[in-house]
This record gives C-alpha cells, structure tokens and sequence, in this order.
C-alpha cells in the first residue's frame, strides 16, 4: 500500500509539502500542487474520493458558527443534519460569540479553507469577515439574521407578536404585558410591533408602562415581570408576551412570589415552542426551526453547485401553539 512517503519520492517534494497539499494549505503553489496531486493518482495513495475532493479543493465539511448553547439551535442543528444524510458532507461547529464575528479566527478559517461553505445561525459576519469568504470564494447562508449580501433564513416575527397578542385579546385580555430581549435586537423589536399592531387592531390603548426589553435569560423575566407589577399596581397586566425562558422565569420564580397561578389568575404566551414550553404547558409561538436547519444546506448544496445561481431572503411564518396558560377573562 502506497505511503505518504511514496507520493512525495514520486512528486520529488517534501513529505512536509504533500501534507500541505493534503490539507489544502494556501501557501502550496498551484504548479507544486499539481505535481502532488498527480503523484497521488499514478500510485494510488488515498481513495479515489478523497483524490477527487482534493482536486477540486473540497473538504466535504460544512461550518456552522452559533450560539451551540441556546435551546431553539438543537432543532435548527437537527433539520442540517437530517438535509446531510447520505451524502457524505459533515458540520463542524464553531461557538463563536457575536462579539467575535469579527475575529481573525473566523479569517482564518476562510483563509485555509477548512470548509466547503459556513452557515451563521444568529450570528452576523462583520464586513470584512464576509469580504474574506466571498474572496476565498466560499458561500454563505444565515439562518435567524439577516444580510444583503448573503441568503438568509428569517421568521417572521412581527407575525408571531401579532398571533401571540391576538390571541390574548381574543380571549378578554385587554391589559397585556410584553416583555423582549435586547432593545436593540431586530427579533425583539419585530415581535414588539406585531403586539402593538394587534392592539391597534383591536381599538386597545397602548401603554409603555407594560413594555420592558431585557435580555434572553430566565432572571430577566422574573425582574421585568416584577418591574412591571410594581409600577402598574392599579391596573395590573392580566397577561404577557415573551420568549419561552423568560417564562420560566415568570412561571417559577414571579408568580409564586406574589401567590399567583398560571392560567386562572395570569396568562402567558411564549416564543420559541422549547421542551421546557410543552413541560410548562406553556401556550406559545413555535418557530419552524427544523425546517430552517434543512432548508439552510438546501441552499449551501445549490450554491456548492451552482456558485452564479439567484437567491433571495426566505422568510418563514411561526404558528400559534394552544396549551393551558391562557384563560378566557
């Protein structure tokens, strides 16, 4: 059987050099490259895939920069999988903080093309990081964020605050709470204009006093629940919107302090459609996330062979999940 030690008497380089050439190292020249490559056809060293792969500079790898900690990934990182069954391609995950966007690591990894193609899940490349995979001629696709330049996979969550809001007025609600994430995060903002738009809708009065924005966490809900009930004692919420953990905060920790329950005393709709929502009996908005996973490597595939070929922006509408935290008033 043909060694590595082979190719390179054979091409008449550096067993250093093959490695390089292996690992599809951009310091190798084009015409060294060649040599080796040739070399590892005549002798047989690697299989015939893998030649293959390496002749035209794949690595049947796709990357996929996320938040691997947050829950609504689990079933975004299953639908990629099940859309990668049989065909040979891996994920390699790389939990990169959005601060990091901009991180040479992420550089780097356009400039030595240890992918084929990377998938950002709420995650946004910054300028020059998008400029170096374009340059390394590697495609894209977002998945929960949005970029001109790139594909990108998006709910619409205007629908899903207007679903969650009209939900609760439908059911006598007329004091409803809303309580976001980051203010300056466009999911967060998007929902808070789907509940107003229901609230007009409705001919209801909108009050500021309801609204808190915070962060993602389950603490949060629980502080900006409690925020909002200290400041609006005379006329107190009957409801509230706002993401699944959060919730919890506001189920576990909020409603026990003050001696309330879940559905006859206050109603709360959800966002996301977690495990912890269905636990919780939790009414909510569900995000199609595992066909978002899958339609992501649907479009990387069509990219990987048809690099010119159009695309555009998908946006993907939530649905209404009916449980047991909501009562009729």
């Amino acid at each position: 059987m043909a060694t590595i030690y082979d190719v390179a008497r054979h091409a008449g380089v550096a067993i250093s050099t093959v490695s390089r050439v292996i690992n599809n190292d951009p310091r190798v020249s084009e015409r060294t490259r060649e040599k080796v490559m040739k070399a590892i056809e005549e002798i047989g060293y690697q299989p015939h895939a893998l030649a293959r792969n390496l002749a035209r500079r794949r690595t049947d790898a796709i990357g996929v920069v996320a938040p691997v900690g947050r829950h609504i990934f689990r079933e975004r990182f299953a639908g990629m999988q099940q859309c990668l069954g049989g065909t040979g391609k891996i994920l390699v995950l790389y939990d990169v903080p959005q601060q990091q966007a901009d991180s040479d690591y992420l550089e780097n990894l356009a400039g030595e093309r240890k992918v084929d193609a990377m998938v950002f899940v709420n995650r946004v490349p910054s300028p020059r990081i998008v400029q170096c995979f374009q340059q390394a001629n590697i495609p894209m696709v977002l998945v929960d964020d949005y970029h001109d330049e790139i594909p990108s996979l998006t709910v619409d969550d205007v629908a899903g605050g207007y679903l969650a809001a009209k939900h609760l007025i439908e059911s006598g609600h007329k004091r409803i709470a809303y309580i976001g994430g980051p203010a300056d995060n466009w999911h967060s903002n998007d929902r808070y204009v789907g509940y107003k738009k229901a609230l007009v809708e409705a001919g209801l009065p909108f009050d500021e006093t309801l609204v808190r924005f915070g962060d993602w966490e389950r603490s949060a809900g629980f502080r900006l629940m409690e925020e909002i009930w200290l400041t609006t004692r005379e006329a107190p919420p009957t409801a509230v919107i706002t993401s699944d953990v959060q919730a919890v905060g506001i189920i576990m920790d909020f409603l026990p302090r003050h001696d309330l329950t879940i559905g006859p005393d206050f109603s709360i709709v959800g966002y996301d459609d977690l495990e912890i929502a269905e636990l919780l009996n939790l009414t909510t908005i569900r995000q199609p996330a595992f066909q978002m996973g899958y339609r992501a490597i649907e479009v990387v595939n069509q990219l990987l062979e048809e690099p010119d070929s159009p695309w555009k922006h998908e946006v993907f509408p939530p649905e209404l999940v009916v449980r047991k935290s909501v009562v009729a008033r």
